[in-house]
This record gives C-alpha cells, sequence and structure tokens, in this order.
C-alpha cells in the first residue's frame, strides 16, 4: 500500500504543476492579446480582423464568427468555416433572431458541448440550416457597458470541443474586442459628424448668397449631391393652392417621369408626399418594402426625404436616394435635416425676394390675357390678339405663333407681329417639317419654354434667326392639358436685357391660355372629322385581321387553337403560322396554300408530300410595345420581318436575331416587341424555341408539372446586335403547349388584382384532357369572370399547341 501511494503522488504533482504552468500560459497569452486588441487605432473592419488573429493564438478558431448588430441586422464581419475564410455577410434577425438574438437580448454567454443532446433545452434555436451543423459552440456578447455591440462565436463539428475554461478565455478576448470596438466607433462618429458639419456649412453659405430661386435649387441639388455623394438629390417647393409639391430641382439627368406629371405630386403621394403631409422624416432602406414608393429614376433601392420648414410652415421636401439597399442610417438623416432648415430659410428668403415684385404685375397682365383672348371672335381675330399680347404685357418685339399640324408632322407659322410686310409674307407662307427646326422640336416634345441666347446664325430655328436682330429668343410650348398644339415665339431688339423670371412666368401664362382658346376652336374642327376617322379605323381593323390566320391550322398529330382580342379598335397582339419544308437543300415555305395564311382554306391540312419532306412547322405570338393604330402599324411591319427572316428555316434564335435586325433598322418610332417563335417537328414532337422578352410559355406535361418556355433575350426593336439562345423540349402525346401575351396575366379586377400565371396555369390542367379549341375557351371564360364589366386594358392572344395520340 506504501508502495502505491509512493508511486501516485509524484504523478499527482506533476499533473497539477502542468496544468498550473498550461493556465500560466493562458494567462499571459490573454494579457498579450488584450493589450494588442485595446491598443489597436484601427478602423471597424480592420479591428475585427486583428480581434480574429489574436484569438487564433489562444483556441481553435477553424470555425469562427464575429458580428456586430446594426438595428434589425447581424453583420457578419469575420466568418471562418472550417479554416477557410468567408466573405462578409449581413443577416436580418426580423422575425427570427435565433441564438445571436438570445445573446444580444440577454447579455448572457452560452456554451454548448452537444448540440444533438441539448438542442432542444438551449433558450433559443439557431437559425441556420447547414448539410455540416456544429456539434458543439461558444457564444458570447460583445458588451461595451450595458450595450451589446455585437458577439464572438467559436464552434466545432466534434461534440464537447470546449470547456468553461475556453468559455471564461474567449468572454475575456470579447470583453477587450467590445471596448476597442466602441472606442474605433465612436472615433469614426465624431470625425464624420466634424465633415459632416463642413459640409452643411458650405452649402449653406452657397445657399444663402443665392436669391434667385430658379437658380437657387438646382444649385443646393448639385452641391449636395457632390458633397455628400448622394445617388441622386430632388427639391421639391409646396404649392397650397393646389395642394401638391413641385419639382423644382434634381441631379437625375433623364426627367421624364415628372414632365409626364407636370412636374408635380399631390400632398400625401409617394414617399415625398407623405413627408409633405405628415411634416415627418422618412427612411426607408428597401423601397420594395415601402408601399408609397413611387419609382421616378431607375436603379433606386433606398430613399430618404425630409420636410423644409421655417417654424411651422411647410417649404418643401429634401429628397435623397441611392442605389444600394440599407444605405442611410441616423448620420445621414441628421445631416439632411441639418441641411433641410438651411435651404428652407435660403428658399423663403428667395421668395420673399421676388414675389414682392412680381405678384402684382403678373396678376394683372395675365387678367388683361385673359380679358383680350375672351373677346376674340373667330380663329383668325384669336390667332392675331395672341401675338399682340406679348409686345404689350412682356416687353418684347416681334411675336410669332408656330402651330403643329399633326397629319404634316409639320409646324406651320399661323400668325406673326412686329416685322415687316415682306417678312410677314414669307414667314406665313412656309411649312417647317419636323427636324428642320430643332427649337420648335424641344419645346414641343419637353412641353417646357427655351431660351435662345444667341439665335443669330442658329441652326436651331434658321427660318427665322436672321430675322431677329437680339438673338435672344424665348419659346413656349402652347400646351392645352397634356398636348403642346405648338410654339409661341418671343423675340427682342438687340439692346434689350435677358428675359427676367417674371417675363418668363407672365409669358408662360399668355401661352397656357393662348392654347386653351385655341384649343377649343380646333375642337370644331375635329369633331367634324371623327366619323370619318372612326370608319378608317374599322377599316384598320378588317386589314389587321386579315394578316392573321384566319383558321387554326390542321396539323397530323395535333390539335391547334388560337384567340386574339384587341383592347382597342385595333391592337399590337399578333400571332402567326407557317410550314417550311428541308431537302438536304435550301429550305423553303409553302406558298400559297401555306397553313395558317388567311387565304387558305378553312382546316387546311398538311399534304403527303409535304409530310414526306419533314416539314418544320412555325409558330409565333408577338406582343408590340404601344396600343392602337400605332401599334397596329408596328404590328403589320414585324409580322412581316419576322416571315421574310424565318423563310429559309433558319434556327429560331438566328431567324429572331434577323428579324430584330431588320426591325430595328427600319423602324423610327421607339417602339418594340416581345416575340416568341418556336419551330416543331411535327413528327418527333421536337418543339426548338426562341424567346424575345416574351411571357414563357406554358408547357403542361403529362406527369401534371408545369414548365415555362423562356429563354435570355430581349424585345425586338430595342438594339439592332441583340444576341438570343434558343432551347428545346421534346413533347409527348397529350402534352400541351400554352402562348400568351400579357393581356392575359396582367388583366385585373375591381380589386387591382392581377390574373396571374398561377391562375392561368390551373385553367389549363383543368382542362388539359379537353381540345385545344376547348381549353382556349376555357381561359377566356376564366378571364372574363376574374375582370368582370372592367374594359381590357391590354389586347389578349392565345395559341394552344397539343399533340394527339398516335393511332
Amino acid at each position: 500500500m506504501s508502495k502505491d501511494n509512493n508511486f501516485k503522488l509524484p504523478r499527482s504533482i506533476a499533473t497539477a504543476l502542468r496544468m498550473r504552468q498550461r493556465t500560466l500560459r493562458e494567462l499571459e497569452l490573454l494579457n498579450e492579446v488584450s493589450r494588442a486588441i485595446i491598443r489597436s487605432a484601427l478602423d471597424v473592419d480592420a479591428l475585427c480582423d486583428l480581434v480574429y488573429h489574436e484569438a487564433s493564438k489562444i483556441l481553435d478558431t477553424s470555425w469562427f464568427h464575429l458580428a456586430l448588430f446594426e438595428g434589425n441586422r447581424y453583420v457578419l464581419k469575420v466568418q471562418v468555416i472550417d479554416g477557410q475564410r468567408q466573405p462578409p455577410l449581413t443577416v436580418d434577425l426580423t422575425g427570427n433572431e435565433g441564438l445571436m438574438g438570445w445573446v444580444r437580448s440577454t447579455g448572457r454567454a452560452l456554451l454548448v458541448e452537444d448540440f444533438t443532446l441539448e438542442l432542444p433545452q438551449l433558450p433559443a434555436q439557431p437559425r441556420y440550416q447547414a448539410e455540416r451543423p456544429p456539434r458543439s459552440g461558444m457564444y458570447v456578447p460583445l458588451l461595451a457597458g450595458d450595450t451589446v455591440l455585437g458577439t464572438i462565436s467559436v464552434q466545432s463539428e466534434v461534440a464537447n470541443a470546449f470547456t468553461g475554461n475556453d468559455l471564461r478565455l474567449l468572454s475575456l478576448i470579447a470583453d477587450s474586442a467590445a471596448a476597442a470596438i466602441a472606442k474605433a466607433r465612436a472615433y469614426d462618429t465624431l470625425q464624420d459628424r466634424i465633415r459632416q458639419l463642413e459640409l452643411i456649412g458650405k452649402v449653406g453659405r452657397k445657399a444663402a448668397m443665392i436669391l434667385d430661386l430658379d437658380e437657387l435649387l438646382p444649385a443646393v441639388a448639385e452641391l449636395i449631391r457632390n458633397e455628400f455623394a448622394y445617388f441622386n438629390v430632388h427639391l421639391f417647393t409646396c404649392d397650397p393652392a393646389s395642394g401638391t409639391l413641385i419639382f423644382r430641382a434634381s441631379t437625375a439627368v433623364n426627367s421624364d417621369f415628372w414632365q409626364a406629371r407636370n412636374q408635380r405630386i399631390a400632398i400625401g403621394e409617394g414617399i415625398v408626399g407623405y413627408v409633405a403631409e405628415t411634416r415627418h422624416p422618412r427612411m426607408v432602406n428597401d423601397v420594395l418594402q415601402e408601399p408609397r414608393f413611387i419609382l421616378d429614376v431607375p436603379g433606386t433601392k433606398s430613399e430618404l426625404a425630409v420636410p423644409l420648414l421655417v417654424g411651422e410652415e411647410l417649404i418643401g421636401v429634401l429628397d435623397v436616394q441611392s442605389d444600394q439597399l440599407g444605405a442611410f442610417n441616423d448620420s445621414d438623416l441628421f445631416v439632411l435635416q441639418t441641411l433641410a432648415d438651411q435651404i428652407a430659410v435660403a428658399i423663403q428668403s428667395a421668395n420673399a425676394y421676388t414675389e414682392q415684385q412680381e405678384e402684382a404685375w403678373t396678376l394683372a397682365a395675365l387678367l388683361q390675357t385673359a380679358e383680350n383672348i375672351s373677346r376674340a371672335s373667330d380663329p383668325q381675330n384669336l390667332l392675331a390678339t395672341i401675338v399682340r399680347l406679348p409686345p404689350l404685357l412682356v416687353g418684347c418685339d416681334r411675336c410669332a405663333v408656330f402651330l403643329f399640324n399633326r397629319d404634316s408632322q409639320s409646324f406651320v407659322p399661323t400668325a406673326q407681329y412686329g416685322w415687316d410686310e415682306v417678312t410677314c409674307s414669307t414667314l406665313l407662307h412656309q411649312s417647317i417639317p419636323l427636324g428642320a427646326a430643332p427649337l420648335l422640336d424641344d419645346v414641343r416634345v419637353s412641353g417646357q419654354p427655351v431660351i435662345v441666347a444667341d439665335a443669330v446664325g442658329s441652326p436651331r430655328l434658321p427660318q427665322i434667326t436672321e430675322l431677329c436682330p437680339s438673338g435672344a429668343l424665348l419659346a413656349l410650348p402652347l400646351r392645352a392639358r397634356a398636348t403642346v398644339l405648338g410654339v409661341l415665339l418671343l423675340d427682342r431688339d438687340a439692346a434689350a436685357p435677358p428675359w427676367t423670371a417674371r417675363q418668363i412666368t407672365i409669358a408662360t401664362g399668355i401661352a397656357s391660355q393662348a392654347a386653351s382658346a385655341i384649343e377649343s376652336s380646333l375642337l370644331a374642327q375635329k369633331a367634324m372629322e371623327q366619323e370619318r376617322l372612326a370608319q378608317e379605323v374599322r377599316v384598320a381593323r378588317d386589314i389587321q385581321r386579315s394578316l392573321l390566320p384566319s383558321t387554326a391550322p390542321q396539323l397530323p398529330g395535333w390539335d391547334i387553337a388560337a384567340a386574339w382580342r384587341a383592347a382597342r379598335a385595333v391592337g399590337g397582339d399578333f400571332y402567326d403560322f407557317w410550314l417550311v419544308g428541308d431537302k438536304g437543300n435550301a429550305p423553303v415555305m409553302h406558298y400559297p396554300g401555306d397553313l395558317g395564311r388567311p387565304e387558305a382554306a378553312h382546316g387546311t391540312a398538311m399534304s403527303d408530300a409535304n409530310a414526306q419532306d419533314n416539314p418544320q412547322f412555325g409558330v409565333v405570338i408577338a406582343d408590340v410595345s404601344d396600343k392602337g393604330v400605332p401599334a397596329a402599324l408596328f404590328m403589320a411591319l414585324s409580322r412581316s420581318l419576322m416571315r421574310a427572316a424565318a423563310l429559309d428555316g433558319s434556327p429560331p434564335a438566328t431567324a429572331v436575331a434577323r428579324a430584330n435586325r431588320w426591325i430595328t433598322r427600319d423602324s423610327q418610332s421607339g417602339m418594340f416587341v416581345t416575340l416568341f417563335y418556336g419551330l416543331l417537328d411535327p413528327v418527333s414532337g421536337r418543339f426548338q424555341f426562341t424567346n424575345g422578352g416574351h411571357n414563357p410559355p406554358l408547357l403542361l406535361r403529362n406527369s401534371g408539372s408545369s414548365e415555362a418556355l423562356g429563354t435570355s433575350g430581349i424585345a425586338l426593336g430595342v438594339i439592332e446586335e441583340a444576341q438570343y439562345h434558343e432551347s428545346q423540349v421534346l413533347l409527348a402525346a397529350n402534352e400541351v403547349v400554352v402562348c400568351y401575351t400579357d393581356g392575359v396575366t396582367e388583366a385585373i379586377n375591381a380589386n387591382e388584382e392581377e390574373y396571374g400565371v398561377a391562375r392561368l396555369t390551373e385553367v389549363v390542367q383543368r382542362f388539359r384532357g379537353r381540345s385545344a379549341e376547348v381549353l382556349v375557351q376555357a381561359i377566356l371564360s376564366d378571364l372574363a369572370a376574374h375582370t368582370g364589366d372592367r374594359p381590357a386594358f391590354d389586347d389578349v392572344t392565345l395559341v394552344v399547341l397539343k399533340r394527339l395520340p398516335t393511332t
């Protein structure tokens, strides 16, 4: 017994000594790690990397996470899995915070020795679902006072990989890391705030120096974008009389959206209108989650708007946008609110400066305009009155009216004042086609006044600029509601000063009242033409119908049906069928007598001779971007060119690419067409297809599953050298392909609910066992039940191909 004790005593002492030495080494190493972290002067990202590298000196960090909380987002700054560094990752904890949310809410550390055994008893369940989930792990908070900045977690695929001592060491590292991160964040915040205040002061000083509102707002918008690197900046001013906000300045290059809305948005409408209504800022870091969001600049993903207030008075709204998700934070809100206070004061000062000088004169001038125009007894007297008012009320020397003739697509000088008799005679006997006078074209298209500061010799209006001694022209649109009827042109003597804002305001008012009066006089003439135009549209519809197949072709082994419903008298949808034969030489179209041609006999079947030629059956469905007569004309062009492109039997991608080139070259309208073209081998059932931006047709398999027949490719007529790809499927007996246009799936009911692909698929599944014609009628009936009495917004076109069982 004594001998046994003599052997055990040295061994226990040695073990205790080794444990003590290991503890001392851990403490020394921990001390070095803590000093390295605390003394670091790095930014937050670099500091997180340092924490990871220092922790690796003490613990096995093959599976390591360091993440910081930013609101409801969990931002993984360092993520190591199985020894491999992973890219940063952001996780939204909203609705399911998991273990990390528990650590954040409690500020407590957690040791899991074996997830397999302990999972039901854990205070929270892990969010992740990995192929190789950890068996054990340690989770500690990054605590700065009472605030949990983030978490550090170390995991292992082995159970019982960590001890309480490991958890203690990791917690000590986390304490040092939290202190350093809090310090780095505070320093960054201070530096950002100093920089922001300097930039805010710069913007404020610039704004205070400008008294002209039309100069002030664009300058401020551009300055804010340049100094704070925002994606886009808008400035709106409030118009209490109309209950709207006026779009006054923007850094966006293209403002077509606001031009279409007459530069206005209602208070309460959209994010900007909501801010004006509530007078509280609105920060949206994902616009797709904001029902009020209105897309005016493509690419916008985040938006921040603040009211411009002076006391309780709403001056306008400052709106900034970003092309990144989660772009804005409290720092941006501070910047925008501080800027808004300065901008509001600057706007109020500019308004006070100009309003007192202009209001009385402007009101008197416009009242006199209305009185004179109302006394005009016929169109000739009206035009003569219009050209005499600007010289009296604006202070110009010459004035002319150019009305736009839509039939001839040209501007016609119809009245002038101030030029000599010879010049008057010359002006009144020439027509100016589109493109010959860019100034008139610009005013008509933009609907905005245009000033030409140096018109002498300018190519913008060569027919008249040589007759304008000042070289400074003011061209205003004669806008009646949404239509620009023509242009009111003002010219002054060479010694006159530049056009002032007051002169432009009065001239714009004259042009607006003149346009309304001119429109009223033109309505009577148009009324007499309505019946003639209606008859012409009816003829156009008959012609368009004749371009579509009169009957569905009869193809041995196949059941085919189609339907076409135009939303207006004429439409932009079309479909077509044709046969292309192949004997090893150049494929040829079977024409005339071709399947699908309107003149083909009802139910024409493919001949035996053609069957021996192994003909391919082409089917196309398409949708032009516009509606009505323009779309019908573009539809006729597109149909003809698509037929010609497919005439040689080329593969679908080749034929569509060729048609796209032709359509793009021939079209000057800016319209485009989405198109699906398929080439069917009736014998084998192979269906090759190409999709040019069209709704993917549905393929219903015998198994009950459905597929969308889509390939990459844009609409035809957008760019000349577009790339198209093709794919193919093999259709078995009783399988169905349903081709449709967006007039089917996007049809809405009284509750603004779309018909949708899901409902279309359900109807096809229900009637797939019936004939193609029955299936088409079932879809149309269900669509009518969905929309009810609501008029069709878009054309509806369907083509159904069904392979019949072999006999």
